[in-house]
């Protein structure tokens, strides 16, 4: 049954402290639940040593409660009291900005962390697309670090953003400006090509690195090489670079889980820290794919394809590699290694008699 209550107060514009009696629950999950919704979400787990301050979103109204995480009491605390939080009048003039501004279209799609929508400038007619993430899952300081690295970005491969806008359209969200990339992912766009050839899947090749080369000389990493994060504008033919969250959600050298297990290198398998390195195996994978419509590592189950990363186990079969140059071979054959540091960064790869 409910064993004690639950205490929450308003200590700043998006900050609430959530408090019970440890005697109460000794380990428990904070849950909200924003008003008018019914839905109780989590937001802090295994919670050992309670007051906790919570970064929530200025002008919403929440209610908690606290789940007792050891089983002893089963319904945790009884719900607080609802709380609603002040609105500071910047972000309610930033929400009034940004609906003056732009005009949201269709949804482009959806990802763990964000909705991505496009959108129309009302003033220049100019289509933008719009990353839009809300707060419980993704704190605001992330949301904007992201967006000072895409801002600064001044390379041809890699998305731009051109602002950003705190708790708007509505409080809890923040939203993204981005150029918006007028064409599908590279591979849907190749799919569709009857002239495909080894030297367009270099050109394609030689961009991505180009991108990630950029980022590496900046400490950051992408983290998330895979085919839905590889755009192509299907009118000039270059390629874009999108969803650089992870660059800005773990640092390097941080522990981070693979996003995509067939494009992951051996150290995120094994939850080791990654680097510029784990970039350098996806753009690897990546690549065996652009040139053979195969994916080299991935198996019939999950078991079968980590086995087959961390054993580095991948082939050139005739069938599909006949007629591939030594040259892509050999640049894979630097880029799909175990070992991270002994794969060949960005820069060196750019260099490969490939690419000439």
């Amino acid at each position: 049954g409910i064993t004690g209550a639950t205490f929450a107060r308003v200590i700043g514009t998006t900050k609430v402290q959530v408090d019970w009696e440890k005697r109460d629950i000794e380990i428990g999950t904070v849950e909200y639940r924003t008003l008018p919704s019914t839905t109780w979400l989590p937001i802090l787990e295994n919670v050992k040593n309670p007051p906790v301050i919570l970064d929530l979103s200025a002008g919403a109204s929440y209610t908690f409660r606290v789940i007792d995480v050891t089983g002893k009491n089963p319904m945790g605390t009884s719900p607080s009291p609802v709380l609603t939080l002040p609105l500071d009048e910047n972000i309610s003039w930033e929400a009034e900005q940004f609906i003056a501004r732009y005009l949201e279209l269709d949804e482009l799609g959806k990802g763990r962390y964000a909705m991505v929508r496009r959108a129309r400038d009302r003033g220049t007619g100019q289509e933008v697309a719009l990353k839009q993430t809300p707060r419980h899952k993704q704190p605001r300081n992330l949301t904007r670090a992201e967006y000072d690295l895409l801002a600064s970005t001044h390379h041809a491969n890699i998305i731009r953003a051109f602002a950003l806008f705190e708790n708007a359209p509505q409080p809890g969200l923040d939203t993204i400006v981005l150029e918006l990339v007028k064409g599908p992912t590279l591979f849907t766009y190749l799919s569709k090509k009857t002239d495909y050839t080894e030297a367009m899947a270099s050109k394609f090749a030689h961009q991505l690195l180009s991108a990630l080369q950029w980022l590496h000389q900046r400490a950051k990493c992408h983290l998330d090489i895979k085919p839905e994060n590889v755009m192509v504008d299907q009118d000039t033919g270059v390629i874009k670079l999108i969803d650089l969250g992870e660059a800005v959600r773990a640092p390097v050298d941080e522990v981070v889980p693979p996003a995509d297990l067939e494009f992951a290198a051996p150290e995120l398998v094994l939850g080791r820290p990654t680097g510029w390195y784990t970039d350098i195996w996806a753009a690897g994978v990546f690549i065996y794919v652009l040139l053979s419509g195969l994916s080299p590592f991935l198996d019939d189950s999950v078991e079968e394809t980590t086995a087959n990363i961390l054993k580095c186990d991948y082939c050139f079969p005739d069938e599909y590699f006949e007629f591939i140059s030594n040259d892509a071979k050999d640049l894979l054959g630097r880029l799909l290694i175990p070992r991270g540091e002994e794969r060949s960064n960005a820069e060196a790869c750019l260099l490969s008699p490939w690419f000439k």
